[in-house]
């Protein structure tokens, strides 16, 4: 079975020029970073989109480029190399940053402070927010310290990304990949999870100038579909576990 009869394709392509990449994605914020900086590039691209829910992410075709079975993931069809996959949204920005010489800066000091944002939105602000998502909404049994452990945790890195925008514009200085990461879940978790985070003016202020980007209103723009978490909150406790792949616990009557 090849790819295309698998995975739903746009009706239309977003450029009508050679694709120079094609991006695997669902509506998720780690898809949305990939968005973000190909509209920052102005490169062509076709997006193929995955839907997690009927876990097109672990068939064969897909492993096949991401053993690891996880979006976003970018092939590089350019030519000028052997055709390059690459899994991963913080190495797929670096990837692009570094071949279009944009985003990062090419060397000093700058140049290691994007490297260190983009690893604290990496190890620490999308994955906590993740799971403070996923314990909140998605898992099929309330756990209320996990619950409260990374909502606590999710809004001190949100602290910490206050404290850096209180004297940068940007959260490494200049804009950078820093920015394109970090921002898709702040969106999330400001939009979608009731906003807790209301004193925090400087991320706020950052917030609100990243959203009003071009290049960023095109990249939401483009159709993913409904959110993956919101898709997955409409199902019921049963069906959540059975996607989850666990058993819930029998309750006692």
């Amino acid at each position: 079975m090849s790819i295309s009869t698998i995975f739903q394709f746009p009706s239309q392509l977003l450029d009508e020029r050679r694709e120079m990449y094609e991006i695997y994605l669902d509506s998720t914020p780690n898809s949305r970073k990939i968005l973000i900086m190909m509209a920052e590039l102005g490169v062509p691209y076709q997006v193929q989109i995955l839907n997690l829910i009927a876990k097109d992410h672990l068939k064969p075709e897909f492993l096949a480029l991401n053993q690891n079975g996880k979006i976003p993931v970018l092939v590089d069809t350019d030519g000028q190399n052997d055709q390059l996959v690459l899994a991963e949204s913080g190495a797929i920005l670096f990837y692009l940053a570094e071949k279009h010489g944009q985003f990062i800066p090419a060397s000093g000091q700058e140049r290691f402070q994007v490297m260190q944002w983009l690893m604290f939105q990496m190890s620490g602000l999308g994955p906590m927010m993740g799971l403070s998502g996923h314990f909140s909404i998605i898992a099929p049994e309330r756990i209320p310290y996990a619950i409260k452990h990374f909502g606590r945790e999710s809004k001190r890195l949100v602290s910490v990304l206050d404290s850096q925008l209180a004297h940068s514009q940007y959260v490494a200085g200049e804009y950078s990949i820093a920015d394109i990461a970090c921002y898709p879940y702040c969106h999330m978790a400001v939009l979608g999870y009731g906003d807790p985070m209301q004193e925090y003016q400087h991320f706020h202020r950052w917030l609100s100038e990243i959203g009003a980007r071009q290049a960023v209103k095109q990249a939401y723009d483009v159709d993913l579909g409904e959110v993956l978490v919101e898709r997955l909150a409409k199902m019921s406790t049963e069906e959540r576990a059975h996607w989850l792949g666990i058993e819930r616990r029998a309750t006692a009557t």
